[in-house]
């Protein structure tokens, strides 16, 4: 991601937009190979490519935030904040993990090695934020308040 990319480039309003077009965009910005956006528990709220067993991704991503969360809390570690696994191919799988309210929530990205991500996850996770705050709001359009529990397929 050059400084075009990240000075220049006009942010897109998710006014009316899906969590689908928000991860295609920061999957483009990113060259991730896939995003998903999952509940704790492995419930798939939406993903990049539509194509690639989402649901099974999903499901694992969440059983690695189990894992996680039980040796937190066997250490008495803090809460976490991302989890990286580097596979021998050097592709990376990352693991976001926010709140929303009561619910936990997982952003996670395929890159390819030596990829930039950070700062495109935090925009990720704040505009996903300002989504649901949106979805929230009594004055907006059905597209963003129709969906149930403000979750997004």
């Amino acid at each position: 991601m050059g400084l075009r990319d990240r000075y220049i480039r006009p942010k897109l309003v998710f006014r009316d937009a899906t969590l689908t077009v928000l991860l295609r965009e920061i999957g483009r910005r990113g060259g991730f190979g896939a995003c998903w956006l999952a509940t704790a528990d492995g419930l798939l709220v939406a993903s990049v490519p539509i194509d690639l067993d989402a649901e099974t991704a999903a499901a694992m991503v969440a059983l690695v935030g189990e894992t996680v969360e039980r040796v937190r809390v066997r250490m008495a570690l803090p809460g976490v904040d991302e989890v990286s696994v580097l596979f021998r191919n050097s592709t990376g799988l990352v693991c976001r993990f926010f709140e929303v309210g009561d619910e936990g929530f997982i952003l996670a990205v395929l890159l390819p090695a030596g990829r930039e991500y950070r700062a495109l996850m935090d925009e990720a996770i704040r505009r996903v934020l300002e989504v649901w705050a949106m979805s929230a709001s009594p004055d907006l359009a059905a597209p963003v308040t129709a969906q149930p529990a403000g979750l997004y397929s």
